[in-house]
C-alpha cells in the first residue's frame, strides 16, 4: 500500500504517466501479489497474534518498516486499507477502478516453516470495494478472478457503479439502499465521500434507472 500511494504523488504520477501508465482515459485495475500481510497493516494491532494470521519477521524488519514508512509524526499508523482506497478513488476521479489481490486466504494451505501468512491489509482492502477480488496464492490458476476484474472494468466503462449522494443534513448510514430498475441491489455507502457503490453485476444496462434512498438522522 505504501508503494502504491507513493506512485500516486504528483511528481511520481507525472513520470509514470509519461511511461504510458495511469492514463486519464483508461480504467485502472490494481492487483497486489504477496505471500504475507501488507507491511503497513500490523496484524497484532488488529488482534491477530498467532499463525497463520501473524508470523514475526526476521530481526523485526516489518516493525521497523512499519514505523519508518507507515506512521505519522505521532507514530500512529497512517496508511490503511481505508486511506489507500480513498486515495485511489481521488486519483481516479472518474471512478473506473477495480481492485484485486493474490494472497494467502486459506489457513490450511500455508506452510508454517516460513514467514508466509494470511494477506491481511490487502485482504481488507479488497473487501472494502464491493467488486474487489481476493484470489488464493496457492491456486493453480487465477483466471476466474482476473476475468471478474476484467468484467468489472468493462462494465464501468459503459455503466455507472458509484453515485454521489450530496446532502445538507446528516443521513443514517444504516438506512441507505439502492435499486436498479426498481429491484433492490447490494450497495455500500461511504459517508466520508458521500458516495454509494453498487456491484458491477447489478449495474443493469444502458438506460437503467438507479435510485438511491436513505433516512435523515433525527
Amino acid at each position: 500500500m505504501y508503494s502504491l500511494l507513493r506512485s500516486l504523488q504528483s511528481s511520481r504520477a507525472t513520470e509514470i504517466k509519461s511511461q504510458g501508465f495511469y492514463r486519464e482515459d483508461a480504467a485502472l485495475s490494481v492487483v497486489f501479489i504477496s505471500d504475507e500481510n501488507d507491511v503497513c497493516y500490523d496484524p497484532q494491532a488488529h488482534g491477530y497474534r498467532t499463525f497463520p494470521d501473524y508470523v514475526a519477521s526476521y530481526a523485526g524488519e516489518e516493525k521497523t518498516a512499519f514505523q519508518r514508512y507507515c506512521t505519522n509524526m505521532a507514530g500512529i499508523g497512517a496508511i490503511t486499507p481505508e486511506s489507500t482506497l480513498a486515495a485511489l478513488r481521488n486519483f481516479k476521479s472518474n471512478q473506473k477502478l477495480s481492485l484485486g489481490a493474490v494472497i494467502h486466504k486459506d489457513p490450511a494451505r500455508i506452510v508454517k516453516e516460513s514467514e508466509d501468512a494470511i494477506g491481511h491489509g490487502l485482504l481488507e482492502l479488497t473487501q472494502l470495494d464491493l467488486d474487489g477480488v481476493a484470489m488464493d496464492i496457492e491456486d493453480s490458476s487465477y483466471s476466474s478472478g482476473l476475468a471478474k476484474l476484467g468484467s468489472v472494468v468493462s462494465t464501468q466503462l459503459t455503466l455507472q457503479t458509484i453515485f454521489p449522494v450530496p446532502h445538507e443534513r446528516e443521513i443514517d448510514a444504516s438506512t441507505v439502499y439502492a435499486t436498479v430498475d426498481r429491484g433492490l441491489v447490494n450497495s455500500q455507502y461511504d459517508p466520508a465521500k458521500e458516495l454509494v457503490q453498487i456491484q458491477a453485476k447489478d449495474a443493469g444496462r444502458s438506460g437503467s434507472e438507479v435510485e438511491i434512498a436513505a433516512c435523515l438522522k433525527n
